[in-house]
C-alpha cells in the first residue's frame, strides 16, 4: 500500500508539472567604468573602477506558465535587479553610499525580490489577449529599450534612460490583431490623509494615478510605435514643527501636485547589413498647485537616431541624441530652450549564443541658461566602459 501510495503522488506530480512550468532566467555584467559628471565646467563627481550594469542590466527572475485548457494560459514573473543605477554609479546618487539601496552601480545594493516585475496574468490564444495585474514594464518602456540604437545602459541617450524606468503598478490589457498589438493600463492608487496626522493638510492624494495607451505593429524588419502615458502625483502640505514618518520636521513643506505627460514614437527597420533605429520623445510635467504656470514650463523634447551593423560575430554601433530641456529652476517661471545633447558609440563582440564582451563610450549634457538661477546649470555626463555579460 504505500508503494502504491508513493507511485499515484509521483504521478500526480508529474501530471501537475505536465500542465505547468516554472523557470529561473538572468543577466550579469560587470565591467569596468569610467564616468564623470560636470556642473557649470567644474568636476562635481568622478568614479573609476569595476561596475555592474556598464552595458546590460543585471538582473534574475523567475517566469511560469500554467495552461489552463481552452487556449488560456495562466503566467506569473518575479524578476529582481542585481546592483543599482542603470547609468553605472552616476545618475542615482553623487555620493559614494555603498551596501545600501542609496548606493551606485560600483557596489551591490540591497535586492528587493521583484523591484523590476512582478505580476500575475492570463493569456487567450483564441482571442490574442493577454490580461496583467500587479507591477512591471509597460509598452512604453518596451518601446523605447526595443528602439535604442545603442542597446546599452551607457551614457549617451537620455530617451532610453528616461522611458526605460517607466514601471508602473496596476492592471493592463493587451489585444493582438495579427502583427499589431495595442494596450491599455491604469495604475496608482488614491491615499486619504485623516484630520490626526499632525502637521499634514488633510485631504485625498493621487499617488501615482495615471493610465497609458500604446500601439505597436512588428512584422519582419520593421517594428514601429507610439504610446503615451499620463500620471498624477499628490503631495500634501507639511506644516513646520510636524513629525512625519519619526523625522523631526523643523521647516514646513508646500504642496506639489504633478501631473506628468510623455509621448514616445520610435521605429526601427532591419535592412540586413544595417539596422536603423529612430525616436521622437515628448514630456511635460506641469505643478498643478502653482497660482500661474508659465507656458514653457517642465517641457523636454528629443529625438535620436541610429545605426547597429553586426559584422560577424562583432556588432558595432553610432547613435546621436539631439533636443531641448525647457524646464525652468523656479515653479511660475517660463521655460527657456536649452540644447540637449549626446553620443553613444561601441560595439559588442559575441562571444557565444549568450555571451558577449563589450566596449562603448558615450556623454550628454544639458546647456547653461542665460541666467542659470533662473533657468538651470550647464550639466555634462561622460562614460566608457568595457566588460563582458552572461544570459543564463
Amino acid at each position: 500500500m504505500k508503494k502504491t501510495l508513493v507511485a499515484l503522488a509521483a504521478l500526480a506530480a508529474t501530471s501537475a508539472f505536465a500542465q505547468s512550468s516554472v523557470s529561473l532566467y538572468g543577466l550579469l555584467d560587470l565591467g569596468y567604468s569610467n564616468t564623470k559628471y560636470e556642473l557649470n565646467n567644474a568636476l562635481q563627481v568622478a568614479r573609476k573602477g569595476f561596475a555592474t550594469n556598464s552595458d546590460n542590466s543585471s538582473r534574475w527572475g523567475l517566469t511560469g506558465t500554467e495552461d489552463l485548457g481552452g487556449g488560456l494560459k495562466a503566467e506569473f514573473k518575479i524578476e529582481s535587479g542585481i546592483g543599482t543605477n542603470p547609468r553605472s554609479g552616476i545618475a542615482k546618487d553623487l555620493a559614494s553610499i555603498n551596501g545600501t539601496s542609496a548606493g551606485n552601480a560600483y557596489t551591490l545594493d540591497n535586492t528587493v525580490l521583484g523591484d523590476r516585475e512582478l505580476w500575475i496574468g492570463a493569456t487567450n490564444a483564441s482571442t490574442g489577449t493577454t490580461i496583467k495585474a500587479g507591477y512591471g514594464v509597460t509598452e512604453l518602456r518596451n518601446l523605447a529599450v526595443a528602439t535604442d540604437a545603442a542597446g546599452t545602459n551607457a551614457m549617451g541617450n537620455p530617451i532610453a534612460h528616461e522611458l526605460g524606468i517607466y514601471r508602473r503598478e496596476g492592471a493592463q490589457v493587451l489585444q493582438a490583431f495579427g502583427a499589431t498589438t495595442v494596450s491599455a493600463a491604469v495604475f496608482g492608487n488614491r491615499q486619504t490623509q485623516s484630520p490626526t496626522t499632525a502637521g499634514v493638510a488633510d485631504g485625498d492624494y493621487k499617488m501615482g494615478r495615471g493610465y497609458q495607451a500604446a500601439v505597436v505593429y512588428a512584422q519582419g524588419p520593421i517594428r514601429i510605435g507610439a504610446a503615451h502615458d499620463e500620471i498624477d502625483q499628490q503631495n500634501p502640505a507639511v506644516a513646520a514643527t510636524s513629525d512625519i514618518k519619526a523625522i523631526y520636521q523643523t521647516s514646513a513643506i508646500a504642496a506639489v501636485n504633478t501631473t506628468t505627460k510623455t509621448n514616445l514614437v520610435a521605429g526601427s527597420y532591419d535592412f540586413g547589413k544595417v539596422k536603423a533605429f529612430a525616436q521622437y520623445y515628448t514630456i511635460e510635467a506641469i505643478d498643478n498647485t502653482s497660482s500661474a504656470v508659465a507656458k514653457g514650463e517642465g517641457k523636454k523634447k528629443a529625438y535620436s537616431i541610429g545605426v547597429r551593423a553586426p559584422f560577424g560575430a562583432a556588432e558595432p554601433f553610432a547613435q546621436v541624441f539631439r533636443g531641448t530641456n525647457s524646464q525652468s529652476n523656479l515653479a511660475n517661471n517660463a521655460g527657456e530652450d536649452r540644447a540637449w545633447t549626446g553620443y553613444s558609440v561601441g560595439a559588442r563582440y559575441n562571444l557565444s549564443k549568450r555571451t558577449y564582451a563589450y566596449a562603448v563610450t558615450g556623454t550628454y549634457k544639458t546647456d547653461a541658461g542665460s541666467v542659470l538661477a533662473t533657468y538651470g546649470d550647464k550639466a555634462v555626463y561622460k562614460q566608457s566602459a568595457v566588460g563582458v555579460a552572461h544570459a543564463f
